[in-house]
């Protein structure tokens, strides 16, 4: 258990540095949208929460991915990464 606990934090901190080295080229025209991350890749940006889970359920089935909302001020990490991995 401890092993894929280990991998699941090391996914999430992958993707959460792949959203902030994007972060600035995302807010010149996106702001407000939603922000798809998997396996430490921006894989697209989309209008709403539905439609960027929708498209990570898509491309990642039940392994883990993070949809972040693009704002300069609003980085509540985390809040969205999925993972049905245990």
């Amino acid at each position: 258990m401890t092993t894929a606990m280990a991998g699941q934090q090391s996914a999430f901190e992958d993707d959460v540095n792949a959203y902030l080295a994007a972060l600035p080229g995302l807010l010149n025209s996106n702001e407000g949208k939603f922000a798809l991350v998997g396996r430490a890749e921006l894989k697209g940006v989309h209008p709403s929460h539905a439609s960027a889970m929708q498209a990570g359920y898509d491309l990642f089935g039940l392994n883990g991915f993070l949809v972040q909302r693009i704002c300069k001020f609003d980085l509540q990490m985390g809040q969205y990464w999925h993972s049905c991995q245990s």
